[in-house]
């Protein structure tokens, strides 16, 4: 895999990406689950919608995941999951 010029190869083919999804999805009026801020401490993901959770582990880092971006629309979700790399009791079953 690699990128050349903005397009995505895979084993030197071209390969079109689906359309970006928006920088921000709709979460609380005006305020992400957990706030820019996080203030807050919990959050109801409404129906048809995932909360999505990264690796960002660093305090200086601003996660890019459902605490700052809001929730993520289920039609919007793309692939399915091969490998669970944790909890360790399930590493490598979906």
């Amino acid at each position: 895999m690699a990128f050349a010029n903005g397009t995505l190869l895979v084993n030197d083919t071209p390969v079109s990406l689906p359309k970006p999804a928006p920088e921000q999805y709709p979460a609380a009026p005006r305020e992400a689950p957990f706030g820019r801020n996080r203030t807050k401490e919990h959050s109801l993901v409404p129906p048809g919608h995932c909360f999505i959770l990264s690796d960002t582990t660093s305090e200086e880092e601003i996660p890019q995941d459902s605490r700052s971006l809001g929730w993520v629309p289920e039609h919007n979700l793309v692939g399915r999951a091969v490998f669970c790399w944790w909890p360790l009791k399930r590493a490598g079953h979906r």
